[in-house]
């Protein structure tokens, strides 16, 4: 199963995001992959385990906010192009993605279709264009998320990151999704032991919620 782990607040992103995918790591994977957002975005992905990875992140960032995952192969081979997160082209908006989305070979049509290029065989990569497409409309991170869910088929969550804007926004129908509430900052997951070292106050966004995270919680 994948795993995801999102952070946002006063510390260091990197390092918090780092020990969370390893506390995931008993879920099985074959990839994984780091996004630090901020004014810009940096993305790091790796196929094979946690410590291929580790080998190409720096040791620390100055980034406040990030998503990370471990990726268990569904739609396409283990490679580097197909872990997560994946991005649109421009790489400013981020995402990572437990589940499947039904429909995103229709939705990948229609982006391709209005010029919108695409570098993995998953059916993630369409909703990092898709929320694109809705912030070029004039639209916030949380709108456009809500926007973008509109039109999703499937069982899925995923935590979204955009730069130049504040946050991670957050959705789930049928995966699981915690939230985890510390005082030095605000967590999300696939379970809650990616985050258990920092806070065991958690809730649980309901089937079609989307959440925003703040440095404010």
């Amino acid at each position: 199963m994948c795993g995801i782990i999102g952070y946002i607040g006063g510390d260091d992103a990197l390092p918090i995001l780092r020990e969370g995918l390893s506390n995931l790591d008993y879920r099985g994977y074959d990839s994984a992959g780091i996004a630090l957002a901020g004014s810009s975005m940096d993305v790091y992905k790796k196929q094979g385990e946690l410590s291929a990875l580790t080998s190409i992140l720096p040791e620390r960032s100055t980034a406040t906010a990030g998503i990370g995952h471990t990726r268990w192969s569904t739609h396409g081979e283990p490679t580097d192009a197909n872990a997560h997160p994946h991005t649109n082209e421009s790489g400013d908006v981020a995402v990572v993605h437990n589940g499947i989305i039904e429909n995103y070979d229709t939705l990948k049509t229609e982006l391709e279709s209005r010029g919108h290029e695409f570098t993995s065989e998953t059916d993630t990569e369409v909703v990092p264009h898709l929320v694109e497409e809705e912030l070029a409309s004039g639209l916030g991170l949380v709108e456009a998320v809500s926007a973008v869910v509109e039109r999703l088929e499937g069982s899925y969550a995923f935590a979204v990151v955009a730069a130049g804007h504040d946050g991670i926004v957050a959705t789930r129908r049928g995966n699981p999704l915690v939230l985890g509430h510390a005082d030095h900052g605000a967590f999300l997951a696939s379970d809650v032991p990616a985050f258990v070292e920092h806070t065991r106050r958690v809730s649980y966004p309901e089937d079609g919620d989307i959440v925003h995270l703040t440095e404010a919680g």
